[in-house]
């Protein structure tokens, strides 16, 4: 009985943690934020997009919040650039002139249900592709990191 009460307090607290969120400033104490702190204190933003990775080109629904939102909740000035890490260590870094200009979103929810890791979840960075066609090119396309576990903010 212990066994299995051990073993389902691991798998728990691992389901629980892929739903947090790790943000790194320069020379400050990582900021760990749950989904839900992260629902409740920023704005949610949401678009509904066409992307490359969509079935049959069909458009998808997301909602999230912007990084704008963040790094004003963090109260991070004089920010140069935002990088996202993956789960499986990719990472890809976007301007804050990006940021301002297109106001791309951290995405928690896809077409109206929480993100899954195997859907890109829990997290995706991700710019509206439809709205702002130019952000549906191949340097765009490499800064959409899913399954982000991790945001690095670079000050100027």
């Amino acid at each position: 009985m212990k066994r299995i009460l051990v073993v389902t307090l691991l798998f728990m607290s691992t389901f629980a943690s892929a739903y947090d969120l790790t943000i790194k400033l320069p020379n400050q104490e990582p900021i760990v934020m749950s989904m839900n702190q992260l629902k409740s204190v920023l704005p949610v933003t949401a678009f509904t997009t066409h992307t490359p990775w969509s079935d049959n080109d069909q458009p998808i629904s997301l909602t999230g919040f912007t990084m704008l939102d963040l790094l004003n909740y963090i109260k991070a000035k004089n920010v140069a650039s935002v990088s996202f890490i993956a789960l499986n260590d990719y990472s890809s870094s976007t301007s804050i002139d990006d940021l301002k200009r297109y106001k791309p979103i951290v995405a928690y929810s896809l077409d109206g249900e929480p993100m899954r890791v195997r859907d890109k979840g829990p997290f995706w960075f991700i710019y509206d592709m439809s709205t702002y066609p130019q952000t549906d090119s191949p340097g765009y396309h490499t800064q959409m990191v899913w399954q982000i576990k991790e945001i690095s903010i670079k000050y100027k």
